[in-house]
């Protein structure tokens, strides 16, 4: 049986982790958390954080339990002086019990963050994805669907018609867990709501918002190169709704402003080399 990690040590990689996302260009965040322990170096942090608390419990007998821990955390990441709101895990992991109390939760007001169509056996697992993702997005301000990994044309065009689904596509972790990528050429002909993330340490070697990009355009070269940059950039700042202050170079805005070294600038792709220097 494994231990448990131990907060110090966990509170130390969180820091570092969020050194090394400032460092590589990153100027906001959305996040996942489970527990408080990343709440002092979000507090702290350079970058602009969206903390996702996140409810999950497949077990039914579990959902009020659940539900307290979700308030207890909630209450300490308002406490924080963080910017955060509740969001479900995933389509299979929460019980149909738990995703009412959740949805009782969620207002028009509300940013929500959803893993959504990872694998093959996850849709196998569950058969109300889309249905589901749609109450969301019914319901809330901001639906970000995380993965998108075996999402079809029409769920694609279903979900991009309701004017808030954002698709956020982690291409490192997606080679890790599945070995498959998300059709980003397909996403792109139904939607211009597309944003790129991660996932988390968990799941890929390095939070590089840049290495995903290149994932993404090595996956569809016909892709233009400026269309995948608005993905980790302008993109995100619209589904994290941080319009105000980042995602573009305008008067009152402190996007930060990075530079791309060892582009291929003559077809415009991203290289093996290619990597971002902080400017401002």
């Amino acid at each position: 049986k494994q231990r448990p990690a131990d907060r110090e040590v966990i509170a130390t990689a969180a820091e570092r982790a969020d050194d090394e996302m400032f460092s590589s260009g990153i100027v906001a965040c959305g996040d996942i958390s489970n527990n408080d322990v990343s709440f002092a170096a979000k507090v702290r942090s350079r970058i602009r954080y969206h903390t996702f608390i996140e409810v999950f419990g497949a077990d039914p007998l579990v959902a009020d339990t659940r539900m307290s821990e979700a308030a207890a955390l909630s209450a300490a990441a308002a406490a924080a002086g963080l910017d955060f709101s509740l969001t479900p895990h995933a389509v299979y992991s929460v019980s149909e019990p738990l995703f009412s109390l959740i949805l009782k939760q969620i207002t028009s007001g509300s940013l929500v963050s959803y893993h959504f169509l990872e694998s093959d056996d996850e849709r196998r697992m569950a058969a109300d994805h889309l249905e589901k993702a749609l109450r969301l997005a019914g319901i809330c301000s901001q639906l970000i669907l995380v993965h998108n990994t075996v999402i079809s044309r029409d769920e694609a065009r279903t979900l991009a018609a309701a004017g808030n689904t954002w698709f956020c596509l982690c291409p490192s972790s997606n080679m890790h867990i599945t070995g498959t990528l998300p059709d980003a050429a397909l996403l792109s002909e139904v939607t211009d709501h597309i944003v790129t993330g991660t996932d988390s340490l968990a799941s890929t070697g390095r939070l590089n918002i840049l290495g995903e990009l290149r994932l993404l355009h090595e996956a569809a070269p016909l892709m233009p190169l400026h269309e995948i940059v608005r993905w980790g950039t302008i993109n995100g700042a619209r589904a994290l709704r941080m319009m105000e202050s980042l995602g573009s170079i305008e008067p009152g805005k402190k996007p930060g402003i990075l530079l791309v070294e060892d582009a291929d600038l003559v077809s415009l792709r991203l290289t093996a080399r290619s990597r971002v220097r902080r400017l401002l």
